[in-house]
């Protein structure tokens, strides 16, 4: 009976010794799938953030595009009435409506990128639609001197139009080097 004892013995601590193995396995597998679902939250979160900071870099690339070419429609449309005035020729009516629009659509564009930042690129974008903006009321003064035949106003408003354009061009350089600092690749992984 002694090895009947024995054998039962050993059977019960078997099957306790199964038991506590079978809850060490199965509390080492819930551990182990708590860190997987851990760790694949964390990822979904890193991901995640990084896809809103690339959305957030192409919303910003788009709107200084719109920018750029909102200027680019301004600077034309100036410079038509740029050649009337070196000329001293009245300005037509529907150019000052064209520069009334180009001007009004930069102002629009740039006022875009104020959701979207950075500051530097907003400033520089707000400094180009200033810039348009005087240099619009410029054309407008010229226009009023040139119907009062004021010789002399005419060409004090057309010596600041020609100096307008050396602003025109300092803005648009301004605005190309915050859109450089904050749109290449080195800060696209630094700023979003």
């Amino acid at each position: 009976m002694d090895q009947g004892i024995a054998g039962l013995a050993a059977g019960i601590a078997g099957l306790i010794g199964a038991g506590v193995g079978g809850l060490a396995t199965a509390y080492g597998a819930r551990i182990g799938a708590q860190k997987t679902i851990e760790a694949a939250q964390t990822q979904v979160r890193a991901q995640s953030s990084v896809d809103h900071q690339q959305w957030v870099r192409d919303q910003r690339r788009q709107a200084c595009i719109a920018v750029f070419d909102a200027f680019g429609r301004y600077v034309q449309v100036a410079s038509s009435c740029g050649s009337c005035v070196r000329s001293a020729r009245a300005l037509p009516g529907d150019k000052m409506t064209e520069l009334f629009t180009a001007t009004r659509e930069l102002l629009l564009v740039s006022g875009h990128l104020e959701l979207w930042g950075p500051a530097d690129i907003v400033a520089a974008a707000q400094g180009i639609t200033r810039t348009a903006h005087a240099q619009h009321k410029l054309f407008t003064r010229w226009l009023a001197a040139f119907a009062s035949d004021d010789a002399d106003a005419m060409n004090e408003q057309a010596s600041r139009i020609d100096s307008g354009w050396e602003d025109l061009a300092r803005v648009r350089t301004d605005f190309v080097r915050a859109v450089q600092t904050h749109l290449t690749a080195h800060s696209l992984l630094a700023d979003p």
